[in-house]
């Protein structure tokens, strides 16, 4: 149950931030290494900045704002992979 929990938070990270300042952008490997926001694959901008970008699909995903902001490091690499089913015997450790 905890690692169902845990896929779900993960599978959606939220962004909240000004909508006059920041994006929420997915680009390619190359542009987010480059911090070029030119050409995103797909802007998850929204109009009150606070959007969830779903992480739906096994791959890499990759997120940044703006040139600026994204030079200074403020961007995201998530890698997503097929979570193993939860075994019936699972514990939780903390």
């Amino acid at each position: 149950m905890f690692q169902s929990f845990l896929s779900n938070i993960l599978a959606q990270p939220f962004f909240k931030y000004n909508v006059d300042q920041l994006n929420v952008l997915e680009v390619n490997k190359t542009d987010y290494e480059t911090c070029i926001p030119d050409h995103p694959l797909h802007n998850w901008t929204g109009g009150a900045g606070r959007d969830v970008v779903p992480l739906d699909v096994t791959r890499n995903y990759y997120i940044i704002s703006d040139e600026q902001s994204c030079s200074f490091g403020m961007r995201l690499a998530i890698h997503v992979d097929n979570l193993p089913p939860p075994s019936s015997k699972a514990t939780l450790l903390l």
